[in-house]
């Protein structure tokens, strides 16, 4: 409140956001309230625009600072205007294998989480195929997930618990990434890394990983994208086997995408990129 500013955006369109941009000293902008995510807050701005909410959520931004700021804006063109050296230089050099991948295996919501037994076989597959595969954790659940993941397999690694600085390196010193659906896959897609990333119950269309390299694996099944938190399937179960053992995969979403599809995609995506 003390400083006076040229042009205030809110790019997030929720009340408390805008009432605090009227808070401050200068023009507020934001979306019109019929491309808001909460209308009300468009009653704190001195001026709106409209983008289409069919858009990507970061192309909605995009679109809004571009015609606020008054430049020209290119869909083709995507840089997030991070310092690579920043990165590279914020520790201490990392030791590094000749290949190696980074599993973000970790997520909020129990739906969004991709069968155990799947990122233990896709392991093996990657390791088999010449790569250290390196296991972040953010909880002691993840950390349990990923010790189990890593079980029987001198090539992956668990990581120590990393700040978000220190797993930015990690990531770009990496060959690229596999994903469920987490904010850290847009860490990913912001260093422009060859992500794969798995989609059961949400749908990527207008939040998914953003920029270049992205590759968004959706779920066939006819209730998905449900967007729950809490799968309500009520159909067949959907079973499949591995190291000869019958486990049933939950939710069943993610059948859509089993390991071997994950690891071709994958691949197909780094000759690529």
């Amino acid at each position: 409140q003390g400083v006076h500013y040229d042009l205030v955006i809110d790019a997030q369109g929720l009340i408390k956001s805008g009432f605090i941009s009227r808070l401050s000293k200068g023009l507020t902008v934001g979306l019109s309230n019929r491309t808001i995510r909460e209308p009300m807050a468009t009653l704190f701005y001195n001026k709106v625009y409209s983008v289409p909410w069919t858009e990507h959520a970061v192309d909605r931004v995009r679109q809004l600072f571009s015609r606020a700021l008054q430049y020209e804006y290119d869909p083709d063109q995507i840089d997030y205007g991070i310092d690579l050296s920043r990165i590279e230089g914020s520790q201490k050099k990392l030791e590094r294998s000749s290949k190696q991948l980074v599993f973000l295996h970790g997520t909020t919501w129990q739906t969004k989480h991709w069968p155990e037994i799947y990122w233990r076989q896709l392991a093996q597959i990657s390791t088999e195929a010449g790569y250290k595969v390196l296991l972040p954790w953010g909880n002691p659940e993840e950390k349990l997930r990923a010790e189990y993941i890593a079980q029987d397999n001198e090539q992956v690694e668990v990581l120590d618990k990393q700040s978000l600085s220190g797993l930015a390196q990690y990531i770009q010193q990496s060959d690229g990434v596999i994903a469920v659906d987490t904010g850290l896959g847009h860490l990913a897609a912001a260093l422009a890394k060859p992500t794969v990333s798995l989609y059961g119950p949400t749908d990527p269309g207008l939040s998914g990983t953003f920029g270049n390299n992205q590759l968004h694996l959706n779920s066939t099944l006819n209730c998905a994208p449900c967007v729950k938190k809490t799968c309500s399937y009520s159909g067949p179960g959907v079973t499949e086997k591995y190291a000869g053992d019958s486990f049933t995969i939950t939710p069943p979403c993610f059948a859509s995408h089993g390991p071997i599809e994950v690891w071709q995609q994958f691949q197909s995506l780094l000759e690529k990129s």
